[in-house]
């Protein structure tokens, strides 16, 4: 199971279907001549649920699909009607939780148009963050060719930043690198506080000198990483919300990125979930469709929280809710 989430992580970052890398945002061209692309019979391809979502893909969206519910066929379909209405590749964030996930919907998409739609903003949270970043990673006082660290690297990093802050004649029992990692990632994905992670996952190290020695090593973790211009997954995220956060970068989101549709949207945690909703307030049209399943999320070793999708509507109060019932699974 160990490396199962491993290798989950792994996949955050690489393999991107279009791997061209603008300097910025203002460097993506938008073409003035539409796209020449197949044209698709939407009514014969799609079962009912399927042509109701496709043909109104319009402001914030949620979508209730389970597994066989033809989910997949359906964010393909709304990615090839939007090309066909004129909207740009690079007008298109497609969100997803691996990259071959991505790669596959963005390849049928491909199939069912006859061409390949280059430049949509397609990948894990992690792969968009990383390209946002190279472009603007100097507004946050990062060097461009900063090294993207994987989680042997990070892990290894945090035990020598163990070793420098001393913690062998520790009188209490001290947490291994690996669990001060952990806490440190809760902290960044799921808004809390060090002390407040301690407490929900580690209380047995709920105390002010452990505490207090753990964000020793936090800082010499993080300073370390800044010397070397090293960068871990969970600052991909970190530093790409708080790219949204600079008024230059939004105003570029909101000319060039005019629809995100976001899969397994119940396996969001907070920082995925406000990345997400920075990137949509910037649009007055609030073009949003997230897809997922509310009784279900297998993303908890990341702090994946459920209420994402399950206070959805409350969040986007013009939200419109489709619910995908048919099970090609059974059939």
């Amino acid at each position: 199971m160990k490396q199962k989430k491993e290798d989950m992580e792994e996949e955050f970052v690489f393999d991107f279907y279009d791997e061209t890398q603008p300097e910025s945002l203002d460097d993506i061209k938008v073409p003035e001549i539409i796209e020449e692309y197949n044209e698709v019979d939407f009514k014969t391809e799609l079962n009912e649920e399927q042509l109701r979502i496709v043909n109104n893909i319009q402001g914030p969206m949620l979508v209730i699909a389970g597994a066989g519910s033809g989910k997949t066929k359906t964010i393909v379909y709304s990615v090839a009607k939007l090309l066909l209405s004129g909207v740009k590749p690079s007008e298109i964030m497609l969100v997803t939780f691996t990259n071959k996930a991505a790669n596959e919907m963005i390849g049928r998409v491909e199939t069912l148009l006859g061409k390949k739609p280059k430049g949509i903003w397609g990948g894990t949270f992690h792969s968009i963050a990383s390209r946002f970043l190279r472009m603007y990673a100097k507004t946050l006082g990062l060097k461009p060719n900063y090294t993207i660290m994987d989680e042997t690297d990070s892990k290894g990093l945090m035990k020598l930043s163990i070793d420098k802050a001393d913690v062998k004649n520790f009188e209490e029992k001290f947490p291994t690198s690996t669990m001060v990692k952990a806490i440190l990632s809760f902290s960044i994905n799921c808004n809390k506080t060090i002390r407040e992670v301690i407490q929900w996952k580690h209380d047995q190290f709920d105390s002010e000198v452990i505490v207090t020695k753990i964000h020793e090593v936090i800082n010499i973790y993080k300073n370390k990483k800044a010397e070397d211009s090293l960068v871990d997954f969970d600052d991909l995220l970190d530093f790409w919300n708080r790219l949204l956060d600079e008024r230059f970068v939004a105003k570029l989101v909101a000319r060039k990125i005019k629809y995100v549709l976001v899969d397994e949207y119940q396996d969001t945690n907070y920082i995925q979930d406000e990345i997400i909703y920075k990137i949509v307030q910037q649009n007055t049209d609030h073009n949003l469709m997230v897809v997922g399943d509310d009784s279900q999320s297998i993303y908890a070793f990341r702090g994946a929280n459920i209420q994402n999708i399950l206070n959805f509507e409350k969040k986007y109060e013009d939200c419109r809710k489709y619910a995908m019932t048919y099970n090609y699974r059974s059939v």
